[in-house]
């Protein structure tokens, strides 16, 4: 269930916690662990169905070692994606 309609940030934020993860070698299934959240709020993220608080951007930042936790809410955002046609 969508708490809150997908928006610009959230789709930022989950592909710059992946971009950032991945630049620094973080597997995923870590970082959830490093950031003391859950794994659902993880998925939540990546899935675009959290709300996530600016609390929980810092710890990701600092899990992920950044010294701007502001990093992982700039860029261009993902395309959203398409449903095909029937």
């Amino acid at each position: 269930m969508r708490k809150t309609p997908v928006g610009r940030l959230e789709r930022i934020l989950a592909r710059r916690i992946r971009e950032v993860a991945a630049e620094k070698a973080v597997p995923v299934s870590h970082l959830a662990d490093r950031a003391g959240v859950s794994r659902s709020l993880l998925w939540e993220i990546f899935s675009l169905t959290a709300s996530v608080s600016l609390e929980t951007v810092q710890k990701l930042a600092t899990a992920l070692e950044l010294d701007d936790p502001l990093v992982l809410l700039q860029g261009d955002p993902a395309p959203a994606r398409r449903r095909r046609a029937k």
